[in-house]
C-alpha cells in the first residue's frame, strides 16, 4: 500500500468522523433550540433593563450615591455581555473551524491534479461532505448564533444609552 493510499484512507476516516460530528451538532441544536431562544430573550431583556436603570441613575442620582449606582449598573452590564458571549462564542468558533476545514480541504484538492490519484476521490468526497453538512446553530430557525447576528439584535439597545 502506497503512502498516498494510506493518506486517502485517513482522509476518508476524517470525512466519516466529520459527518458524525455534524449529525451530533445538528441533534444538539435541535434539542437546545427552545432553551437558546429563552436565554437570548432573557439576556436581551435584562440588558435593556440594565441600560434603562443606568439612564435613570444618571438622571436622578447625585453625589457619592451616583458613583456607586453607576458602578453597580456597569457591573451588571458587563455580566450580561459576558452571558451573551458565553452563549454565542462557542457557536461562532465552531463556524470558524468549519470554514477553516473547508479551506484546508480545498487546498488539498488543489494539490491533487490527477484523477487516478487515490487522494483525488477521497478529498473530493470530503469536500462534498463539507458542502452538504453545513454546520450552523440557529435559535428556533429564527436567526443563527453568530457574533454579527447577536450584535444586530442587541446593538440598538446599546446605542440608545
Amino acid at each position: 500500500m502506497t503512502p498516498r493510499m494510506k493518506l486517502a484512507i485517513e482522509i476518508r476516516k476524517l470525512s466519516s468522523s466529520f459527518v458524525r460530528t455534524c449529525e451530533v451538532l445538528r441533534e444538539l441544536n435541535d434539542i437546545e433550540n427552545f432553551f437558546l431562544l429563552v436565554h437570548i430573550i432573557i439576556v436581551s431583556m435584562t440588558l435593556v433593563v440594565t441600560i434603562n436603570n443606568l439612564a435613570q441613575v444618571l438622571c436622578c442620582t447625585t453625589g457619592n450615591d451616583l458613583k456607586y449606582a453607576i458602578l453597580k449598573q456597569c457591573v451588571w452590564f458587563v455580566c450580561h455581555i459576558f452571558r451573551i458571549i458565553v452563549i454565542v462564542e462557542p457557536c461562532h468558533r465552531i463556524s470558524e473551524e468549519f470554514s477553516k476545514t473547508k479551506m484546508l480541504v480545498a487546498q488539498m484538492m488543489c494539490e491533487v491534479t490527477c484523477e487516478a490519484d487515490p487522494l483525488f476521490e477521497a478529498t473530493d468526497d470530503f469536500f462534498n461532505q463539507l458542502l452538504l453538512n453545513d454546520v450552523s446553530f440557529t435559535v428556533m430557525g429564527i436567526c443563527s448564533l453568530k457574533r454579527s447576528t447577536i450584535f444586530t439584535v442587541n446593538g440598538p439597545e446599546w446605542l440608545e444609552c
